[in-house]
């Protein structure tokens, strides 16, 4: 197991990597939620970035 699945579900990771996709690799921000043994399982996007600014 990678170190990024011992912190992050696999469906909060495929979520953050599609909106990265969506933003055309420009910087998003999110917010998680985590599960009692400290996983991240539920993301929110918050914000994007553009060209010249991020969020």
């Amino acid at each position: 197991m990678g170190e990024i699945e011992q912190r992050i579900t696999r469906e909060a990771c495929t979520a953050i990597t599609g909106a990265i996709e969506e933003a055309g690799g420009n910087e998003v921000f999110f917010t998680g939620m985590i599960d009692r043994s400290g996983l991240v399982t539920d993301i929110t996007l918050c914000a994007r970035g553009n060209r010249t600014a991020v969020p």
